[in-house]
């Protein structure tokens, strides 16, 4: 009987150490930044955190891509890569933007979609502006 319950004791201390380190984040060292398509959604994060954008390209080859403007007091930009989608031959693909914050405070990123002109006239596409929220 006291085996027993020294076993069910060491494994309620594990499960309830589990827990904790999960809350506190520890637990996973591997954390892959999340992501955000929707710039009516605020992102919430912390100082140091990483999180990225994603943009749709509607069309390949039309000489249009995606330009960042942010802070760069609040925020630094890590990486930004374009994925073609290859599912859908000339269908385009994704521009994203990985992002580290640095500082308290709100910002925001604004995206637009250029398209070069002949004279070096820029045409813009599209615009889309995300709110970030810093703690």
């Amino acid at each position: 009987m006291q085996i027993e319950k020294k076993w069910l004791l060491i494994f309620i201390v594990l499960i309830t150490l589990n827990i904790c380190i999960s809350c506190i984040g520890g637990a996973n060292t591997n954390h892959q930044p999340e992501f955000y398509t929707d710039p009516s959604q605020i992102i919430n994060i912390r100082v140091n955190e990483e999180f990225k954008i994603i943009l749709y390209y509607k069309e390949e080859g039309t000489g249009a891509l995606w330009q960042a403007k942010y802070d760069a007091g609040m925020l630094s930009l890590i990486e930004s890569r374009y994925a073609k989608d290859d599912e859908i031959p000339t269908a385009g693909g994704y521009k994203w933007y990985k992002f580290e914050t640095i500082n308290v405070g709100i910002t925001d990123i604004h995206m637009r979609l250029v398209k070069e002109g002949l004279e070096y006239e820029k045409e813009v596409l599209d615009r889309k502006v995300f709110t970030v929220q810093i703690q």
